[in-house]
């Protein structure tokens, strides 16, 4: 998607069926389209377009909607217009979106299949934390080891396209979720004795990047742009946001990248030019400026959503 001229233009064509695409966005089925929009959608997605591209936000903004207990639909839309882009039923309401906009489908450890969406069928394979590399390469893990599927393989089967990501494993633990701080570091969440939970950092070469953190209660780990990775401890309103850097040393809770009053997010999504993040809170996407500690004027897109993910048009 290219990006519009003015905000007028942006203004012109949400008055036209932006309101409509978000709130078919919001209900099930394998494809996009829906009902006319509310007069209160109209008056909610119109200024979030405009604010979308009068700060030039570009890019496709995934996100799965819960359908039911364990089924999700993936939804997207083009900012900064809203509009809808795609639509699919899917099993898991956890994503992985590359910088490219590659979309991969499925939980944390332990889990079952991974679907990567493409133009044609999803393509389905045995696996759990999908996690893609900034430089588009999609990593998971299978029987407690990081594998990679090989860039430019064209293998119909691709199983046959993998090769094994040398990360040292710790004995009795479990890796639950991967995210990449760069294409040289990943941090891994273990499973350890005593329901406590830890992430590691690695380097290449199988060196750890430093001592890592431990706390009860960690989950959803991603990356938060070129150095950078998060993860919450806990759950709202007790818990909060811890940042990693590439040296696996914690940044304390909310860190020094994440506002407080968006501290209790559920899901985070970083724009592929790294300048901005996207976070759930109060039953709303928030759109803000990566590093504000206290947005003043956060863009507000009213979607429930469960899972983000933000990948390039």
């Amino acid at each position: 998607m290219g990006k519009r001229g003015t905000a007028l233009l942006v203004a012109a064509v949400v008055g036209l069926g932006v309101a409509a695409g978000v709130d078919a966005l919001r209900g099930g089925g394998g494809h996009t389209g829906g009902r006319a929009s509310s007069t209160s959608d109209q008056t909610t997605t119109a200024p979030a377009a405009q604010k979308l591209a009068s700060r030039q936000i570009t890019g496709v903004l995934h996100f799965t909607v819960r359908l039911r207990p364990g089924q999700c639909a993936l939804r997207s839309l083009a900012l900064p217009g809203l509009e809808a882009t795609s639509a699919f039923d899917v099993g898991s309401c956890r994503i992985a979106t590359s910088i490219g906009g590659r979309v991969a489908v499925g939980g944390p450890c332990p889990g079952g299949d991974i679907s990567v969406l493409g133009p044609s069928q999803p393509v389905r394979f045995r696996g759990c934390a999908p996690a893609w590399k900034p430089d588009g390469t999609l990593t998971f893990v299978r029987q407690n080891r990081v594998f990679e599927v090989e860039n430019g393989c064209t293998r119909p089967v691709p199983s046959d396209c993998l090769r094994l990501t040398p990360v040292r494993s710790h004995p009795g633990e479990v890796i639950r979720e991967l995210a990449w701080i760069d294409d040289e570091r990943l941090a891994i969440l273990v499973d350890g004795p005593g329901r406590i939970e830890s992430v590691f950092v690695y380097e290449a070469g199988l060196r750890l990047a430093g001592p890592g953190l431990s706390f009860p209660g960690l989950s959803y780990l991603r990356s938060l742009g070129p150095g950078r990775a998060v993860v919450r401890s806990g759950q709202p309103p007790d818990g909060g946001l811890l940042t990693i850097d590439r040296r696996g040393r914690a940044g304390g809770f909310f860190g020094p990248a994440l506002p407080r009053f968006l501290a209790d997010g559920q899901a985070l999504a970083v724009s592929p030019d790294g300048a901005w993040v996207a976070s759930t809170s109060g039953g709303a996407v928030h759109v803000y400026r990566l590093g504000d500690r206290r947005p003043l004027d956060p863009v507000r897109i009213d979607i429930d959503a469960v899972d983000l993910g933000w990948g390039a048009s």
